[in-house]
């Protein structure tokens, strides 16, 4: 370089400084995609190297969009040779993934992109990444999550840190940037999508923004600062709502992913509706990728939920009627079922569901089932729910242990014991169906098994796959629920069977 622009560096110094960006003897690893912002990014931080006794590394990830993407890695690897700056690369064809998973190209994109830096800085052992993020991007967020409805915190902007990423350009404008590209001759790629207006970014770019600066000269800066006090706000209530979330949410793990988050519909009652916002913004936040086939990622997650998803909210918990649902963009599905509210991933192939402290694992689509048992002793595993049904005979056990035990006969949910000289073959494995009856404990008519879901509160997704058990053509016992009084242990029962699910 021929002679560095020493107001660039110092504003760069001075907003490293001012957010703890980077501490003296660090390993950082700098995203560069061959533009002129990463480039003049690589360029200065190399350049304040010993300012800040800090070891660079360079990651350049080929998104196989463009023609040119190709040749821009190989140059980016050339100015890293020139600089003596350790160079990583990889490529994956991001448009053909994407049709592949069925998510959008700019999400695959920067999923495959960051697990890739992340997965190198933990190569090298840098404590961080630096992106090219600068003032001009923050207010093309700021002005697109503006238009979104997506809350304070939506248009809080774009974090100088967040985890290992830092933006240390975050306070430079692009004008700033161009002119230290061209005031040290530093070369760099044009990606010309960056220019079609059609792209909505590309529109507030040149349209909206040019026209802003018409009336207030300093507008970038005047929506950094408002930015700033929004952010401020934004924490303060978070803080206070995360209170909250941690006393009334009860949260279901799969494999130490999150696959559900439940509440009772009256810890919203009295709750101001800026702590709901925010609840619910954490209860989406926790829960799992909203799809499994790309990685998660080890930062923030920017939740935005409009407004109009919001009002959908308040109204379901306001709603009489027991069972409602509706889903959120980022493919979370929120179900009120009786007295709970049910955050989940709707895009999952096989979804979770608690009942009774029992985890189903069900499918999306909803089938019937039914399996038939013709022996003496049997497991049968069922598949559509991922259970096991158990029938057996028992041995040492007498009737006045049974009769002894609570109502239903139950010693738990999931165990049912029976007079097992009452057992008709063929034994019926099945999922419900409408007009089905059967006798409740301690009555002589039949009822509704329909009714008794309702009155139990029974949620409906459990309704059409929990297993009901006939012996013959009778139901017997509603698993997890209630047992007939036809096959109930009496004292003149002389031998005793039972049935579990597991």
């Amino acid at each position: 370089m021929k002679k560095l622009n020493s107001v660039f560096l110092q504003k760069l110094v001075n907003t490293s400084k001012e957010f703890n960006l980077i501490k003296n003897g660090e390993s950082i690893l700098v995203a560069v995609s061959g533009g002129v912002d990463s480039v003049s990014l690589l360029y200065a931080l190399h350049e304040l190297r010993h300012y800040f006794a800090i070891k660079l590394y360079c990651a350049t990830f080929n998104h196989q969009i463009r023609p040119s993407s190709k040749i821009e890695v190989e140059f980016v690897k050339g100015i890293c040779k020139k600089l003596s700056i350790g160079f990583f690369t990889c490529s994956a064809n991001v448009p053909e993934i994407a049709r592949a998973k069925k998510t959008g190209i700019e999400e695959t994109a920067r999923v495959l992109r960051y697990d890739f830096l992340f997965k190198t800085a933990k190569k090298v052992n840098a404590s961080k990444i630096a992106t090219a993020h600068h003032l001009d991007d923050f207010v093309e967020n700021f002005i697109m999550r503006l238009t979104s409805g997506g809350g304070s915190g939506s248009i809080a902007g774009i974090k100088a840190v967040n985890g290992m990423l830092i933006r240390p350009l975050i306070k430079h404008t692009k004008k700033d940037i161009y002119e230290f590209a061209r005031y040290n001759s530093i070369k760099f790629y044009e990606d010309f999508t960056n220019y079609d207006k059609n792209i909505f970014r590309n529109y507030i770019r040149f349209d909206i923004i040019p026209g802003l600066k018409k009336y207030n000269s300093s507008f970038l800066k005047t929506i950094y600062k408002t930015s700033e006090i929004f952010r401020k706000d934004d924490e303060f209530i978070a803080g206070e709502a995360l209170k909250v979330f941690d006393k009334i949410a009860c949260c279901k793990y799969e494999k130490s992913a999150c696959i559900s988050v439940n509440f009772n519909t009256d810890d919203f009652k009295k709750l101001p509706d800026a702590i709901i916002y925010r609840i619910i913004k954490k209860a989406v936040s926790i829960l799992g990728p909203s799809n499994p086939d790309l990685p998660s990622l080890p930062f923030d997650r920017q939740v935005i939920i409009s407004s109009d998803h919001f009002r959908m909210f308040i109204d379901l918990i306001r709603n009489k009627r027991p069972n409602l649902s509706f889903n959120l963009n980022a493919g979370i599905e929120i179900k009120k079922v009786y007295d709970r509210i049910i955050f989940k991933d709707a895009s999952a192939s096989r979804n979770f569901i608690s009942f009774k402290g029992f985890i189903f694992g069900i499918g999306n689509e909803k089938q019937s089932y039914e399996y038939t048992i013709l022996g003496d002793r049997h497991n049968i595993y069922i598949k559509e729910i991922g259970k096991t049904f158990i029938l057996e005979k028992l041995k040492s056990v007498t009737p006045s242990l049974i009769t002894q035990q609570p109502a239903n006969n139950l010693t738990h949910p999931d165990v049912a014991f029976f007079d097992f000289d009452k057992l008709i073959f063929p034994v019926t494995v099945r999922n419900f169906k409408n007009g089905d009856r059967f006798i409740p404990l301690g009555m002589t008519g039949n009822k509704k098994i329909k009714n008794y879901f309702i009155d139990n509160k029974v949620p409906l997704e459990i309704r059409r796959v929990i297993p009901l058990i006939l012996f013959g053509n009778d139901i017997v016992w509603i698993c997890y629920n209630a047992m007939s009084d036809v096959i109930k242990v009496t004292n003149l029962t002389k031998n005793i069977g039972m049935m579990k699910i597991e």
